[in-house]
This record gives structure tokens, C-alpha cells and sequence, in this order.
């Protein structure tokens, strides 16, 4: 099944004014290739049965009274007492959603310079009103250089998990894919690539209940799901097979 993705590019970043400000350091291309490997992973996983077809739109500037920034600040870092900051996904959701896209995309500057004095940034994922929403500060990019599409492959199974614990099929953080290592015993060896592939394919050790095929099977395009009205039944297998075992 094809899952439209829309990427949105940002050159710029500004914070409180100008007061934090930092522009792109990676080039697009550079972007472009983590998310194809992302793809191409993704479809490997799924033994070519979750195909993401990406669009590419480069913005100039993204500035906090464009998009109000959220503060976690219950869930401050233990060690500096920084606030960890990210994006309202309603935000994202309301400005680029005309398009009824399966997945959005966000990558902003954030070179660990003036920014980084006074926040923490955060990637992150989730499914909100009927689309996966991930944003990645770009440092994100280059913390695997041999598979530059970890961090969208994490923030984007991020999406489906929440999608099954809206529709009662897991209980909250019931997977915890931010616990690869405490809840499930994983070693970043030399990423977590292995864990994520395991979470995909109902393979993880130490869980009870992992992500069945009858489950991956209710996660379709936000078109095929309007279609058979997935949101108004309990559960929906769909006549679409996705033998996710190799």
C-alpha cells in the first residue's frame, strides 16, 4: 500500500525573536538520502508492503509565532535542568494538511549552538487526527551515518502505536520503542535498527503482546480508511494481506 508523505525543509530556525537563531548546516540532499534509506528500510521491514511516496517543499524561515513551541517542563533533563522543546503537532497538522497527507514530515535547524544554552531539542512522532506527524531537529541526521534513516523510521513507528492504542489494540506505552534498551533489553549495536525492525515484524523479546499482522492491517492510507469508515468499527481487517515475515 502507497502512504503519501509530505517533507517539509526549513533553512532557518528562529526562537523568541531573534534571541535564538540558527540556519541549516546540512544541505537538502543530505535530508533527501536519510529519508530514502528511511523508505527503503521501511519497505524491507514490510516486505514491500508499506510504500511511502514523499513530497519535498524547502521553507525559508520557521519562527516560534508561526508555530507555538511547546516546553515539556515536567519532563525536564535530569542532569542540566533544561527544558525539552518541540512543536505542537496540532500546529503542523493545521497548516499542512489541505492536503490529506499519510504522513508529515518536519526537519529544522538546530546546530547545538545558541539554541542549545537554554533547550533541548527533541524528535518526535505520533498520530494525530488521522496522520503520523514527526519532527527532527537536524543534529538527528548525523548521529548514524551508516543509516541516516533511523531517527525517521523511530519518530515515524511512533505514528502506528499511537494509531493502535486510539483504536484499543494496545494499551498506552504498552511498546515503548523509547525503552529499547530498560523495557526490552536491546544494545545500540551500532544503532537500534534491529530493535525497530523487531518491533515491526512481532519479533521483540521481553513483551507479551507485540504488533500482530491483523493489526498492522488496520493501518492503511488516510483514503482507503475513510473508505471503509475504519474509525467507526473496533476492529478492521481489511481484505488487503501483509505478510510481514520473510
Amino acid at each position: 500500500m502507497e502512504f503519501t508523505s509530505l517533507v517539509i525543509i526549513y533553512k532557518e530556525f528562529s526562537l523568541d525573536g531573534e534571541r535564538y537563531n540558527d540556519k541549516l548546516a546540512v544541505g537538502k540532499d543530505k535530508i533527501k538520502e536519510g529519508y530514502q534509506n528511511f523508505i527503503e528500510i521501511l519497505k524491507d521491514f514490510t516486505n514491500g508492503h508499506i510504500i511511502i511516496n514523499p513530497i519535498y517543499i524547502e521553507e525559508e524561515i520557521l519562527n516560534d509565532p508561526e508555530w507555538p513551541v511547546k516546553c515539556l517542563n515536567t519532563e525536564k533533563n535530569a542532569n542540566d535542568q533544561k527544558d525539552f522543546m518541540y512543536f505542537k503537532p496540532e500546529s503542523i497538522h493545521s497548516k499542512f494538511q489541505n492536503g490529506n497527507w499519510d504522513n508529515i514530515v518536519i526537519v529544522y535547524p538546530w546546530a547545538r549552538n545558541s539554541l542549545d544554552n537554554d533547550f533541548h531539542a527533541i524528535s518526535g512522532g505520533g498520530f494525530y487526527s488521522d496522520c503520523t506527524i514527526s519532527q527532527i531537529p537536524e543534529f538527528f541526521l548525523s548521529l548514524n551515518k551508516d543509516t541516516p534513516g533511523e531517527v525517521f523510521l523511530h519518530e515515524w513507528l511512533h505514528g502506528p502505536l499511537s494509531f493502535f492504542e486510539k483504536e484499543g489494540l494496545l494499551e498506552k506505552d504498552e511498546i515503548n520503542i523509547d525503552k529499547a534498551e530498560e523495557k526490552y533489553g536491546y544494545k545500540q549495536n551500532p544503532d537500534w535498527i534491529p530493535f525497530l525492525k523487531d518491533v515491526i515484524q512481532n519479533k521483540l523479546t521481553n513483551q507479551k503482546k507485540g504488533v500482530s499482522e491483523e493489526m498492522w492491517q488496520t493501518f492503511i492510507p488516510i483514503q482507503l480508511r475513510n473508505e471503509i469508515s475504519v474509525r467507526n468499527m473496533k476492529f478492521v481487517t481489511p481484505t488487503i494481506a501483509l505478510p510481514f515475515k520473510k
